[in-house]
This record gives C-alpha cells, structure tokens and sequence, in this order.
C-alpha cells in the first residue's frame, strides 16, 4: 500500500526515535498513550492499553515518572511502547539502540527481536552496526550512499556477498582480499599456490579473478612448508575471553 501521498497521521506507520523524542512535560504514561489520546480513544481503554503495553516491555512502576527520571535503557523502553501502544501496520525504528552502552544494547537487542516476532508487524530497522543486523533480521539491505547493495537473509549476506564492498563490510574481524591469480595449477596468491577444485577453477578462470576473500575464522596455523599455506606473521593477540583473535 503506497503511503507517500497521505499525511503522516493517515499511514498507520510508527517511528522509534534514536533520540527517543519523549514529550519532557509529560509522565511517562501520558507519552505511551499519547497516541491513542490523539484518536480520541477513551480514557478507560485508554488506560488499559498503557497497562498491558508497559507490563509487556517491563516498565509499568515507571508510569508516574518523567522521562528526565529514567535512565537510557528505559527512556528506550517508552518509545516503543509509545509505538507498539496503537497496534501500527509497520514500524521504523532509526538506530533505536546506539545512545545505549554496550551491556544495555546487547539485552534490548534481545527484548526488540523478541517483540517483533510477538507483535508479527513488518519492521524497518536502520542500523551501522552489523551485529545488531546479522542477529535481529530476516532480511538486510545492505546501503551503500544510498544505493542499495545487496538484499538478502543474513546468511546469504555472509557467505555470499555480492560484491566486494558487502565482502568487506559485514563481518568482525573483516574478510581478508588478497591478489590472487588462477590458472590449472590452482589459485596463486602471497607466493604460495593453493588446490581448487575443476568447477572452481574454471569458474575463477572464466570470470578473471584478481582478488581472493579469506575470512579470519577459516585461517587456521599450519606447519611450515606444509603445501598449500600461506606465510604470515602474528603481530597482536586479542584475548576476548570465549575466543581470541
């Protein structure tokens, strides 16, 4: 259903702020249910949607606060009850996360995917970081100075990028892209040649190949002079605790 035309009031389509936008003069039950005030739904009704919609996103002893009295997370948390409150046919959430410290993105990224798959409602989700797009989306568009990139599930996105900018975006650490040249012998590249099957070789060779992308997790140590490796040199460890890099 194209929406361009109508007023904004007229698209049944709700918006989470990266800001949050909440009214400052307002009590936090009076900014979820400002919506539903707008429509001139009433006050009982009203009342109880802001119940039912605050107790599912956790901040019903909030309700008689002000947004100046809540902490980041749970300024969050009004905005998309402010949103979800009218039962909207989709919604557009810009970066509704990155005002928030890490520990706190990492749990409302949890909270907001499971509300979408409650709620059923189409989401449109801006983000710059990855993580936030592999882990919440069916589908990404991948942007490129407004120019759209890629479309597809976050696995697709990963293991089959469709250029290299989507290659070299999407994934931390980031694919490794070397010069690579291949001919029968197999794939040439950082003075070592590596085996390739017929059908990937022929393929490689058809196309023309000039570069190779190797991700970080499919490199592992090998003995040297072991055929088919590549020489490197370690010059930092990151230990991050469940792995290191």
């Amino acid at each position: 259903r194209d929406v361009t035309r109508l007023q904004p009031r007229d698209r049944d389509v709700a918006m989470v702020f990266q800001s949050y936008a909440l009214y400052p003069h307002m009590t936090i039950a009076e900014n979820i249910g400002y919506p539903l005030w707008i429509r001139k739904v009433d006050a009982a009704a009203r009342a109880r949607k802001i119940a039912e919609v605050a107790q599912a996103l956790e901040i019903d002893p909030l309700l008689d606060r002000h947004p100046r009295q809540l902490s980041g997370g749970q300024r969050q948390r009004v905005a998309l009850a402010r949103a979800i409150v009218r039962d909207p046919a989709a919604f557009l959430m810009d970066e509704p996360l990155s005002n928030l410290d890490a520990r706190l993105r990492l749990s409302m990224r949890g909270e907001i995917k499971r509300l979408c798959h409650r709620l059923g409602a189409t989401t449109i989700y801006v983000t710059h970081d990855q993580a936030e797009a592999l882990t919440m989306a069916d589908l990404i568009a991948v942007m490129r100075q407004g120019e759209l990139q890629q479309l597809a599930t976050p696995s697709d996105i990963y293991d089959r990028p469709a250029n290299r900018f989507v290659a070299l975006f999407v994934g931390n650490p980031p694919m490794n892209v070397l010069k690579a040249d291949v001919d029968e012998a197999g794939v040439h590249i950082a003075g070592a040649t590596l085996p390739l099957d017929a059908a990937r070789r022929g393929a490689c060779m058809q196309s023309g190949i000039a570069e190779l992308g190797i991700r970080p997790e499919d490199i592992s140590l090998a003995e040297v002079g072991r055929p088919g490796t590549l020489h490197g040199e370690v010059y930092v460890v990151e230990p991050m605790g469940n792995e290191t890099l």
